[in-house]
């Protein structure tokens, strides 16, 4: 069943609706009209294919070429998400290469390498580092974990509410040496 809407081309200012005509005979026939492709690629029993180009001037081609801006300015976007998401991985940190802590269990770590310079992040205890390479942001993501680790325990008596939660989330992956 054709589409309620045929292909619409557009042509200087004017808009032409491609239609194509074909016979399972051989010959064209008035009857059998069918919604095609510039291509000239239309339904076929073996018979011959021809276009047409009919003016139109229909009060939904408008709304069709907003619609289709809207289409193609989506597609955009996600293609931006599939192309940051190439640069983006999680790795296993195991160990904080310290001796005065350790790792109870491993971390997950968000590398990013889509900017200018590598993140690593830490989601689960909001931290991260950054470099030029994945080795420095990892190496600058464990120094920011062993201080910000190290200055919660400082600190314990004078944190507020939301740094005691940061500190247990800490306590349970991390443990002095």
């Amino acid at each position: 069943m054709p589409s309620k809407y045929p292909l619409i081309h557009t042509q200087g200012a004017a808009s032409v609706r491609r239609v194509g005509l074909w016979s399972s005979m051989g010959t064209v026939a008035g009857s059998s009209i069918a919604y095609g492709s510039s291509y000239g690629q239309f339904p076929s029993t073996g018979g011959s294919s021809h276009l047409l180009d009919v003016p139109i001037h229909d009060p939904d081609v408008p709304e069709l070429r907003a619609k289709i801006a809207k289409l193609e300015a989506t597609v955009a976007e996600l293609q931006n998400t599939v192309d940051a998401l190439r640069f983006e991985r999680v790795v296993s940190l195991a160990s904080l290469e310290d001796p005065e802590f350790r790792l109870r269990i491993p971390i997950s770590v968000v590398i990013d390498s889509s900017g200018a310079q590598v993140t690593a992040h830490a989601i689960d205890l909001e931290d991260f580092g950054v470099g030029e390479t994945e080795y420095e942001a990892v190496d600058d993501l464990r120094r920011s974990l062993r201080e910000t680790y190290a200055f919660l325990l400082e600190n314990e008596s004078e944190l507020g509410p939301i740094m005691v939660k940061q500190l247990a989330r800490f306590r349970d992956v991390l443990v002095p040496a």
